[in-house]
């Protein structure tokens, strides 16, 4: 069975627990890394992921802020 790769800003957003125009604010402002499909923005799964957990590491390696 395939894994699905590639969400809406919805599903981001559900995923994320942010709004819709926030994950479409943060796509524009290249925050979030995605394409856009001819009227539609596709954001990449496996990308976001791999960005969140970069972000984690930055954040726990800042002498335990939080």
């Amino acid at each position: 069975m395939l894994e699905r790769r590639w969400l809406t800003v919805k599903e981001a957003g559900q995923y994320l627990n942010l709004s819709p125009k926030t994950i479409s604010d943060f796509c524009l402002r290249g925050l979030i890394p995605s394409i856009k499909l001819g009227h539609s923005r596709r954001i990449d799964l496996k990308a976001l992921e791999a960005k969140l957990e970069r972000q984690a590491g930055q954040v726990s390696g800042r002498g335990g802020k939080r």
